[in-house]
């Protein structure tokens, strides 16, 4: 079992071993260091592609989950089924379209006005950012705590105004 604090190398990545409340389980998380991929590494190994479904539209930077039949939704947290993000759009996308996703490397050149609810105009350095209940694929800084069924998920970290860490937690249903 680790320690907090170890770190480790994986993936080509700088991983630190956290415990936030300092009760219950640790976790790993990608180090503040991390905010890049190793220029020796093929970034196309942390990309994935899938079908957008009908009606669905991703921006950069959209959160999405992966439906029965494998095809990328817009993911929300009113629910488990639609929670399990598999990782935030890299291509904009339009239903019957195919959509680049990564779950790994940051998202550059993000539009805080288009995928944060409340449209800011841009992320906040240094805040975490959840999947939102009230607007599918987007992300909030004010996630729903009291709403019975709905799930808390942490979906990532800002590291500048306009990039956004990918940091995917464990689904929490309130």
């Amino acid at each position: 079992m680790p320690s907090v604090g170890d770190t480790k190398i994986e993936f080509g990545r700088a991983w630190i071993y956290l415990q936030p409340t300092g009760q219950g389980p640790g976790t790993w998380r990608l180090t503040g260091d991390d905010n890049v991929v190793n220029p020796n590494q093929n970034t196309s190994e942390f990309l994935f592609t899938a079908t957008m479904a009908s009606g669905n539209i991703a921006q950069v930077g959209s959160l999405l989950y992966l439906t029965s039949t494998g095809q990328a939704a817009l993911a929300d947290a009113s629910s488990l089924s639609t929670a399990r993000i598999a990782g935030a759009a890299t291509t904009t996308a339009t239903g019957g379209t195919t959509v680049t996703y990564t779950s790994s490397l940051p998202i550059t050149s993000l539009s805080a006005s288009a995928v944060v609810d409340g449209s800011p105009a841009n992320l906040t350095p240094g805040t975490l950012y959840y999947l939102s209940s009230t607007t599918p694929g987007n992300y909030t800084t004010t996630p729903d705590t009291t709403t019975a069924g709905s799930v808390l998920i942490q979906a990532g970290v800002a590291l500048d105004t306009n990039e956004m860490n990918i940091e995917i937690s464990a689904p929490l249903v309130i």
